[in-house]
């Protein structure tokens, strides 16, 4: 018996599902009531997460072209299109297509470098990321960045603050304002535990005037600031030098510490400076070399002198002043007082150096010495004849040795403390007379034998100092000099 055709019903299915898919389709589509957008579907544009792929160029309200052109589409002004020849992103304006790329692009600004221009506003800027930043841009508006930070319309930059008062101000304390006095250009603040610093660079001080850098310092913290004490540092300049010695890198050298000192502020708070250098070697000291108080007095060797100027060394030669035959040492205007124990003029003879001394004094005095050649008179004793001499001291040469040994002494008012010594040149007698009402000084002599007309004789007149009550035998010195309790023991 002959079969029936096994292929109906498999065809039948087929075909069944073929129009069924087909009509399913079909009457699936429908087609938007009005034109996009009002009237748009999200179907058949599948929104999903599925990949979709448009053959050819895709324009957008005219304006954005989404696409791959090898040349210049028609454009308006706003329009955008990637360009294939020149693998770069176009955009038309001024009735031109411009290029977008420049020399330093930034990704996640739309791709733009060039200018950015604000006329009106302000620009927020965040986490701007790219290979570079915005080529030039422009504002005119106000920046203001992350955290506290602002760049103004004004072109003042703030951080830590969104009122520069200068044209960068780096700030973490609102309460140091006394920037805003100073015709300021740079202002720094930090807050660390227990010390508030500022420093700035100041155009103008009216204090000071012309450029000044001042540097601020404070106890206790931005809130609850409290006044600086003895031994604050107020600011520190210091100098650093490359040295590969023992360790590679920037080594210290020297620096001036401006630093408060002792005593109650006002209008004004004591301060005082410090010069510091380091010897060098092994050594990893920093000493302080010299140093100026709030009294005006000057330390060399030591950070508290006594006195204007106070050189502490153990050295051989503590000082030097002058190296020139000309040069000259004035204290107290001329008239001030030397605390020396030895002074030791120096003279090289043939090479060699020879020491001399000032032999000391007890008391201020003024000595003169001199040579005297003495007349005889007609008077004789005891059939020798008699030399004598007078000297007027009321009657002498201005300028003179004599003269001035009366000046300085005021002889006047001292002539009865005036010493006189003689020697004479001659084997013989030899004495004087004061008459302390005219100033005379008469001398005789008698020689045993006379060759001559005159003699010689060589005086030595000693006698205290106008002002020799001033001068006592007692030091207010704190030094202790020669210590003879320790020196005779």
């Amino acid at each position: 018996m002959k079969p029936k055709n096994i292929y109906f019903y498999p065809n039948l299915f087929a075909w069944t599902l073929v129009f069924f898919l087909i009509g399913n389709y079909a009457f699936g589509w429908v087609t938007p009531t009005q034109n996009p957008p009002d009237g748009d579907l999200s179907a058949p544009l599948d929104i999903s997460s599925t990949s979709q792929t448009k053959t050819g160029n895709l324009t957008i309200d005219s304006l954005f072209k989404v696409g791959r052109y090898s040349s210049a589409p028609s454009g308006s002004t706003g329009a955008l299109y990637y360009d294939t020849t020149e693998n770069e992103f176009k955009g038309y304006e001024d009735s031109s297509w411009a290029s977008l790329k420049g020399s330093a692009p930034i990704s996640s600004v739309f791709g733009r470098t060039g200018a950015v221009v604000a006329t009106s506003g302000d620009y927020s800027v965040g986490n701007i990321t790219g290979a570079a930043p915005l080529a030039s841009p422009t504002f005119t508006g106000s920046v203001t960045m992350p955290g506290t930070g602002i760049w103004n319309s004004s072109g003042s930059v703030g951080i830590g603050t969104t009122a520069p008062g200068v044209p960068l101000q780096i700030d973490k304390d609102s309460n140091l304002a006394s920037a805003s006095s100073f015709a300021s250009t740079l202002v720094v603040t930090s807050d660390n535990p227990g010390v508030k610093a500022m420093v700035g660079f100041f155009g103008a001080d009216a204090t000071v005037g012309g450029p000044v850098f001042n540097g601020y310092k404070a106890r206790g913290t931005i809130a609850s600031p409290t006044i600086s004490t003895d031994g604050d540092s107020l600011m520190t300049f210091s100098g650093y030098g490359y040295d590969t010695t023992t360790t590679t890198g920037y080594k210290y050298g020297s620096s001036v510490t401006f630093k408060r000192d002792t005593g109650v502020g006002g209008v004004r708070i004591p301060g005082k400076i410090w010069f510091n250098t380091a010897p060098g070697g092994a050594s990893s000291d920093i000493l302080t070399r010299m140093a100026i108080t709030s009294a005006g007095n000057v330390g060399i060797g030591t950070t508290d002198p006594s006195y204007k100027l106070d050189v502490v060394s153990g050295g051989s030669t503590t000082a030097r002043f002058g190296t020139a035959a000309s040069d000259e040492v004035t204290i107290g205007g001329g008239s001030g007082k030397l605390t020396v124990g030895t002074i030791d003029p120096i003279y090289t003879i043939h090479g060699i150096q020879y020491a001399t001394y000032m032999a000391g004094m007890i008391g201020v005095k003024e000595e003169v010495t001199g040579i005297l050649e003495m007349n005889a008179n007609e008077i004789k004793i005891d059939g020798n004849k008699l030399f004598q001499e007078i000297i007027n001291f009321d009657d002498l040469e201005e300028g003179s040795d004599l003269w001035l040994f009366a000046k300085t002494t005021n002889l006047k008012e001292n002539f009865d403390e005036m010493i006189v010594l003689l020697t004479p040149a001659f084997d013989g007698k030899i004495w004087y007379e004061k008459d302390v009402d005219k100033n005379l000084l008469t001398i005789f002599a008698i020689p045993n034998v006379v060759l001559n007309s005159t003699i010689e004789i060589s005086y030595r007149l000693t006698a205290p100092r106008f002002d020799f009550e001033q001068w006592t035998n007692y030091s207010d010195s704190e030094s202790k000099g020669f210590n003879l309790d320790e020196l005779l023991e």
